[in-house]
């Protein structure tokens, strides 16, 4: 296998096994209900799949840097400064600690993919369904 998968499935896997870990008593703690066993679940996928794109930010970051806007300056590093921001984000959650920081300016970030990469596009292409 190559190095550009091993190294972010290596980051998703041990931060999904640091959550189940961490949210061991809300998975299989006996007071809890079906339902907040289920959305405990889910915050340990969501700091797995962090982790594991984080990981692609820094092996392959010249190819995701392409995909940074040509007017903004510095794309290498602004590739590297989401896959640190992602990894924040994931230790985060895992820690259950800064959440209510951590949790808006992830959404945020969110917030600018959207408008940054994507949207440019869907205008520049308004005809197409799929570009």
């Amino acid at each position: 296998m190559s190095a550009l998968v091993v190294w972010p499935s290596a980051l998703g896997l041990s931060f999904f096994t640091a959550g189940l870990c961490t949210y061991r008593g809300d998975l299989f703690g006996r007071a809890s209900s079906g339902l907040s066993r289920i959305l405990s679940l889910g915050a340990v996928f969501i700091v797995a799949a962090l982790a594991t794109f984080a990981g692609e930010h820094f092996t392959v970051t010249r190819d995701l840097a392409q995909l940074v806007p040509k007017w903004l300056p510095q794309r290498v590093f602004i590739t590297y400064f989401v896959g640190v921001a992602l990894i924040a984000a994931a230790l985060s959650f895992v820690a259950r600690r800064c959440m209510r920081w951590s949790a808006p300016l992830l959404a945020l970030i969110f917030a600018l993919f959207v408008l940054l990469l994507h949207l440019p596009n869907a205008i520049a292409h308004s005809g197409t369904r799929i570009y």
